[in-house]
């Protein structure tokens, strides 16, 4: 470091090493962020289409009222009532958290709420679509699930 008049010694690290040190990270960064851009863009448009069409969302929500309920989806009246509970109880929004509830906690999680909601829609309604006699309790786990094709009943 030079100033006028005076020469004086000082020890200084040379910056040109260090520099390029950070131009490699930052190049690494800037790429690790593109890629991370790319991915949510492309997901963000995949969430978005999935959840514009709706026949994906009322496939979804069949196959996990039939998971829970085999007998909601067997006549024409009940796959009436499957529209009408999409349309008024789930909506877009509902079967959008459903599907995020889905992928991250699981199909079981999924299934139990689509069963209440279920549950709840048909209460509303005053309509019990359910064909166990009164007093017996069925199990709310997806026999799916579970590695067999009905629903398992613990109540014996």
């Amino acid at each position: 470091i030079r100033e006028l008049g005076n020469i004086h010694r000082h020890t200084v690290q040379c910056a040109l090493i260090i520099n390029m040190f950070n131009e490699k990270i930052y190049s690494i960064l800037y790429w690790w962020f593109l890629v991370v851009a790319i991915i949510s863009i492309g997901s963000l448009i995949y969430w978005l289409a999935t959840s514009i069409f709706g026949r994906k969302a009322r496939h979804i929500i069949v196959n996990y009222l039939y998971k829970v309920d085999p007998h909601s989806a067997n006549n024409t009246r009940r796959k009436i009532l499957v529209q009408q509970f999409l349309d008024e109880s789930l909506k877009a929004d509902g079967v959008f958290l459903l599907r995020l509830i889905a992928l991250n906690a699981g199909d079981a999680v999924a299934c139990e709420l689509v069963d209440l909601t279920w549950n709840d829609f048909k209460r509303r309604h005053a309509m019990d679509l359910r064909t166990t006699p009164p007093g017996s309790r069925r199990s709310r786990t997806p026999a799916s699930l579970s590695g067999r094709s009905a629903i398992i009943d613990y109540s014996s």
